[in-house]
């Protein structure tokens, strides 16, 4: 930063530099917080001030103010910056070129009006208007000083505490500037041609200028292409373009910068050629350099061509894998994807891990330890895995076994993650040039496998869904089951507590048929006896008879009274109640009701009013509607225990409503507040140990929802009434 900053003081002579991408006072980025030290002490050490209003913050303006940053760094251009100020310093590369974009877009020129500068030499920079002038960090030369560090110390070799490279600033247009790449066609360099006249410092320019990372090695292309220009000219011109050709061939399939051949040229032009080369061998030199452009510029055009293509290629391959991984939810599958379809992309080595189980990680938690590789594709195709994947420590990256044993590697790792979450991570082996590909798969393949996630969560919570149903419905099964054996246990408790009256039922119409056949008997033997006999007149033998069918018609009165009480007392204990479905009439079932409990009533001093219609079609099971009845009878007489009781039922059809209406009021005790929500419940009894099951009323409450009808009560000391609605009959068909 303090190169930057000099260049734009020394070179140029600015002195209202401003400074934008952070806050002075927010020290949240120490690296940013550095940048700006740099600026303002080297400001400080040319004697130049730095106004408040020349300093301001980028992405946190909209945190700050609640309002877009590019609208308040307008706003602040206009109010005076761009005027005041000879020269604005992004904190980053992508930060001067967001400046320059809204400079140009509010109508400054820059440099004409004002100039920008950055920090970090990026990507960003081949996107902005101007070339832009900013700083190189050098991070290569950074990368290769960590690893010689990291392999000191992997050797146990003592490292220094500080590791430090040289920064190198890129002038450009936006300072003011040329790049040098036009500095150097036009004659001149960074350097003077008077000062770089030796063969070996000619060369070590040409690879300045190509950059250190392409040759290593004392002697290489640049000064075999120097040898074939001068040797050229003596002995034969193709020599040298020759030599450019065979170099830019490798240079294209090195995927290089062929472009930068044209500094190259310019040096040869400017420093070579002046310093070697005489008359018309510099006369054929400098056609020969022309010509190396020509062929410069169309080795470069048909690069460009090619990466157009193998990128249109590229981006065609990766929409339909992503395509394939959005719609893949099963993770064999969508390993199965990626080692079919990441080949083709040109990448031949990559592995898939995920922490075990998954273990969601966040940092800084510690990175699990073990984790499963689901997918290995190496140099001899893809890795054989058994189910599950292999079961490795984390730490090792690729599992020991699988590392390749005779070539040194270049692993990319990239963590695999949604949202927060990390849930694994895969690992290329690295291409340079895939670098923003691998970058786009982990983006892509970390939302497949939280889809795959989420949908065997899914599939697993509807097999417990599944099987917490099926337990559901086995209970219910198990509920109606026991349900039913309830309910014929309180048929059988209330046919209990009414065993002494189904006796006197039952004996006194016996009784009477037994009386009525004896005296019959009687009258058939005095009859049998009179025959023949002079003195028994017709009118005797009449009278005989009339007694016969007086005794025969008791007997039948008393018999039929018998049968209608065990067609009442049928109507109890057969069958499972609310299965059978049928039109009925209501009033004859609740007839056979009133003849079952006439004991009970006369037992218990208890007098019945009733008031049923006549024929009253109801829809449901008849058994179930005499429990109802029956039920809440006996319930009415329970009540109405050691008082005279008067219970009145009322059944009835209401056509308006269209409903069949049933009420069976008492005049007992009543029932207390704190016990009416309580009635319905199962096994809920106020009656002694032994004298009730608790079922009658939630029996008559299920049977009642059978026919898809309401129950009400309404209760006050001395008076009880309940009140069911029947849905009306209905025509079957």
């Amino acid at each position: 930063m303090r190169m930057v900053v000099k260049h734009l003081i020394e070179t140029h002579g600015y002195k209202k530099i401003g400074f934008v991408g952070i806050e002075p006072e927010n020290e949240t980025h120490k690296v940013f917080q550095e940048r700006y030290r740099a600026y303002y002490d080297t400001m400080q050490e040319h004697g130049l001030p730095v106004a408040a209003d020349w300093v301001k913050p980028w992405r946190p303006w909209e945190d700050l103010y609640g309002r877009p940053p590019g609208e308040l760094l307008d706003e602040w251009l206009q109010g005076g910056a761009a005027s005041e100020l000879e020269a604005i310093i992004g904190v980053s590369d992508p930060t001067a070129i967001w400046v320059l974009e809204h400079l140009e877009k509010l109508g400054f020129s820059v440099p004409h009006d004002l100039a920008v500068a950055g920090f970090d030499h990026s990507e960003a920079d081949k996107n902005s208007i101007l070339p832009l002038t900013t700083v190189d960090p050098s991070w290569t030369e950074l990368g290769a000083a960590t690893i010689r560090v990291l392999l000191d110390i992997l050797e146990g070799k003592p490292v220094p505490e500080k590791t430090e490279v040289e920064t190198n600033l890129v002038v450009a247009r936006t300072c003011g500037c040329r790049e040098e790449s036009i500095s150097l066609a036009g004659g001149y360099g960074r350097k003077s041609p008077a000062l770089i006249t030796g063969k070996k410092r000619i060369i070590s320019e040409i690879n300045r200028v190509l950059g250190k990372e392409r040759f290593l090695e004392p002697h290489g292309p640049a000064e075999e292409l120097l040898d074939a220009l001068l040797t050229g000219v003596q002995n034969g011109e193709e020599l040298f373009l020759n030599k450019l050709e065979k170099i830019l061939k490798s240079e294209y399939t090195a995927s290089k910068n062929i472009n930068l051949w044209q500094d190259v040229i310019s040096l040869l032009q400017n420093l070579a050629i002046p310093a070697f080369l005489k008359g018309k061998a510099r006369q054929k030199a400098e056609i020969l350099c022309r010509q190396a452009r020509v062929m410069v510029a169309n080795m470069a055009g048909r690069a460009l061509e090619s990466r157009w293509r193998e990128m249109e290629e590229t981006i065609n391959r990766e929409r339909q894998l992503g395509l394939g991984l959005i719609t893949t939810f099963d993770l064999d599958q969508l390993m199965d994807l990626l080692a079919e379809s990441l080949p083709a992309l040109g990448i031949s080595g990559f592995y898939v891990s995920l922490y075990e189980n998954p273990v969601f990680y966040r940092y800084p938690a510690p990175v699990p330890e073990i984790s499963r590789l689901v997918l290995a594709y190496n140099d001899q195709g893809r890795v054989k895995l058994a189910p599950g994947g292999l079961r490795y420590r984390s730490r090792e990256v690729v599992p020991e076994e699988l590392w390749p044993q005779d070539r040194a590697v270049n692993f990319s790792i990239h963590p695999l993650y949604f949202q927060d979450n990390q849930i694994g991570f895969i690992v290329f082996d690295a291409v340079p040039r895939k670098l923003d590909v691998f970058d786009s798969l982990r983006i892509q393949l970390s939302s497949a496998l939280q889809g795959v996630f989420l949908v065997n969560k899914i599939e697993e919570q509807m097999r417990d869904l599944a099987k917490a149903n099926a337990q559901l419905e086995e209970s219910y099964r198990y509920l109606q089951e026991n349900q039913q054996r309830l309910i014929a246990s309180e048929k059988m408790a209330s046919l209990g507590r009414l065993s002494a009256g189904i006796a006197h039922e039952m004996n006194t119409p016996l009784a009477t048929v037994r009386a009525a056949l004896l005296e019959i008997q009687l009258l058939a033997e005095e009859y049998d006896q009179s025959i023949g006999n002079p003195q028994v007149e017709p009118a005797d033998h009449h009278e005989i008879a009339q007694e016969i069918l007086k005794n025969t018609a008791l007997a039948m009165r008393a018999a039929e009274k018998s049968a209608g009480f065990i067609r009442g007392m049928k109507a109890q204990t057969y069958g499972q109640l609310g299965k059978k479905k049928e039109l009925f009439n209501a009033a004859v079932v609740a007839e056979d009701v009133f003849v079952v409990l006439e004991h009970q009533f006369k037992k218990n001093k208890c007098t019945l009013t009733k008031k049923v219609a006549k024929n009253i079609g109801l829809y449901g099971d008849p058994q179930a509607f005499s429990q109802i009845l029956m039920n809440l009878l006996v319930n009415a007489i329970d009540a109405c225990k050691g008082k005279p009781g008067e219970i009145r039922v009322i059944l009835a059809e209401d056509p308006e409503e269209k409903t069949v209406d049933l009420r069976v009021i008492d005049n007992g005790t009543g029932i207390s507040p704190e016990n009416m929500t309580k009635i319905f419940d199962p096994f809920f009894t106020t009656k002694s140990f032994g004298e009730g099951t608790g079922l009658g009323l939630s029996i008559v409450y299920d049977l009642v929802k059978e026919f898809n009808g309401n129950i009400n009560v309404d209760s006050i000391p001395g008076r009880t009434e309940f009140f069911i609605r029947f849905p009306g009959k209905k025509e079957t068909g």
